[in-house]
């Protein structure tokens, strides 16, 4: 317990972090000029416990109902 808090003093914080499930891993999609398409991703951490974060694109003709989220199961369309 002393070394415990000893590392907490000096600032070594250690975390476990557990795996993600999600359900694509890529999306690929070809579009025709004008034609849209909506989609959905769902994800969580493997062990059930609650996520939170931020989402971005790398495309600016990407849109996001969020960007932020934040539960144990999370659904991005």
């Amino acid at each position: 317990m002393k070394k415990r808090v000893e590392q907490l003093i000096n600032g070594t914080f250690e975390y476990t972090h557990p795996g993600l499930d999600i359900s694509q891993t890529a999306i690929d999609l070809v579009l025709t000029e004008g034609e849209q398409h909506r989609g959905e991703i769902v994800f969580g951490a493997q062990d059930g416990s609650s996520i939170r974060g931020m989402l971005v694109s790398s495309d600016r003709r990407i849109l996001l109902s969020e960007d932020r989220f934040q539960g144990k199961i999370i659904h991005v369309t």
